[in-house]
């Protein structure tokens, strides 16, 4: 029997307590079963018990079945819904990365937007979320994780030697966090909206690379690190701003593999190159390892597919490195195995913080000092520099465990998506961009060791993406049309 395409409207459902089930009329059995991933399909819940006489009657006469159709996994409706709230979280995220208030006088009465738009964000989000889906929010295993490491800061709060200081963290950085993770993940919820989020986030890197050659060309001083008018620890502080830098180019070194116009790709090439140089200008250890580590992952997973464009690009690399690196780089990045080659004395002082997050984390490995309070404790105030001591001493260690099994998950998702699409040629965008993801990944793994983000966005808004990715490519299965996603247009 066949079945025509007109004939198959199915969307995916969303998951609830119980199992979802969408009721599919007028198609055979036969037919849906072959667009389905078999690992999702539970033959024995096509039928309910006792049908299976009545069904082949029914199809003897002529009659089409209906059969039920259990797909588990998915975290929200494949609908459209949230568009207001999307519109207003695009917002709330440009504020968030360029905030005009601190590059112009002129702009200061624009401090108040982050806050109200933020609350509009809510507003809106709330009563929308229970419409379309009757919860409060979808339940990947992230949320959970994001929510079992709230419960640990807030249990940490009243042992800690200031628990001001602690809430003020929690309630200015942790929480804000979460709150716009979880809007992320319900409302980015087509292909069109995650490219526009993916956009925004390179096109903040492109400016801010843009804004740190500028200053430093236009000191004179070329071996000063790079830095730009914005103070926040993603952008403002040159290490910060490095692992933004090292997160960003494999995404944008996958949409360059995935475009098909020359014109497109020669774009995205000059931005990845220009993405490198802001991570040498800022002169960073940490960044430089993390690009490396970025760099290999890349060469490792699409060298599988490309080979000669996997030693042209390693070419270009390797010219571009000479010609990019600033005076002064090289001895820096040898300080890393040679402490005497640092004239400023920041790998000392960083070793000597190092080993005290790490005393104190082994002295207090329940709750630790409280969020927060680390720099109490520390020589200078300093932070921790390192985001795994700094989880480790301020939350003890189940936040450390809970923190890394947020990111594994992350890795699970894209693992997934990177075998089932490796060899399957029309959904090669997926693959490049699963690859992408996981280079990101790496690379923040690697740059934090030497910062401490555990309480800044990077992460979280990289792995808010990678949840909504790996759900509109499940959706993207048993598609309806073919999908046009990151298809360059000539």
């Amino acid at each position: 029997m066949k079945c025509d395409r007109r004939d198959f409207d199915y969307e995916p459902v969303t998951r609830t307590r119980g199992t979802s089930r969408d009721e599919v009329t007028g198609v055979s059995f036969e037919s849906i079963k072959a667009r389905l991933v078999p690992s999702e399909v539970t033959s024995k819940e096509f039928l309910p018990p006792g049908e299976e006489s009545k069904t082949n009657r029914s199809t003897q006469q002529g009659d089409r079945p209906t059969r039920k159709i259990t797909v588990t996994g998915q975290i929200w409706n494949s609908q459209r819904g949230h568009g207001i709230t999307f519109v207003i979280l695009f917002l709330y995220t440009t504020l968030a990365y360029f905030r005009p208030y601190e590059l112009s006088p002129a702009l200061a009465w624009t401090a108040w937007l982050p806050y109200s738009v933020a609350v509009l964000m809510l507003a809106v989000f709330v009563p929308t979320q229970f419409a379309l889906e009757g919860n409060l929010t979808a339940r990947p295993k992230e949320v959970s994780l994001l929510g079992m490491l709230c419960l640990v800061a807030l249990i940490s709060i009243p042992s800690a030697i200031s628990p001001q200081n602690s809430w003020n963290t929690f309630t200015s950085l942790l929480l804000k966090i979460v709150i716009v993770f979880v809007i992320m993940i319900n409302v980015v919820r087509t292909e069109r909206r995650l490219k526009g989020m993916l956009l925004l986030a390179i096109a903040a890197a492109l400016v801010m690379s843009a804004s740190a050659l500028s200053n430093t060309s236009a000191a004179g001083e070329l071996s000063a690190r790079a830095k730009v008018d914005i103070h926040n620890n993603m952008f403002g502080e040159p290490n910060g701003m490095a692992l933004y830098l090292v997160t960003m180019m494999p995404i944008v070194i996958a949409w360059l593999m995935i475009v098909r116009s020359f014109l497109i790709k020669a774009v995205l090439g000059v931005c990845t190159f220009l993405m490198m140089a802001g991570v040498f200008a800022t002169l960073s250890r940490g960044g430089f390892l993390g690009l490396t580590c970025a760099g290999l992952m890349l060469v490792w997973k699409l060298g599988r597919r490309h080979r000669l464009m996997l030693v042209i690009g390693t070419m270009l690399v390797v010219v571009a490195s000479v010609v990019l690196v600033p005076s002064g780089y090289e001895n820096r990045l040898a300080s890393i195995v040679d402490p005497t080659l640092d004239t400023v004395g920041s790998f000392s002082s960083r070793q000597a913080v190092l080993i005290r997050s790490i005393t104190i984390a082994l002295k207090r490995p329940i709750w630790g000092v409280g969020i927060g309070n680390f720099p109490l404790f520390s020589i200078h105030s300093q932070g921790t520099h390192n985001t795994y001591t700094q989880l480790a001493s301020e939350m003890g260690f189940l936040a450390l465990v809970i923190y890394l099994a947020f990111v594994w998950q992350a890795f699970k998702r894209l693992r997934k998506v990177e075998r089932e699409t490796l060899t399957q040629g029309g959904k090669s965008r997926f693959y490049y961009l699963a690859v992408g993801f996981q280079a990101s990944l790496a690379g923040y793994l690697v740059s934090t060791f030497f910062l401490h983000f555990a309480y800044e966005p990077n992460l979280y808004f990289l792995v808010a993406c990678i949840v909504c990715f790996h759900e509109i490519y499940k959706a993207s299965r048993i598609p309806p049309e073919e999908s046009n996603w990151f298809k360059a247009r000539a």
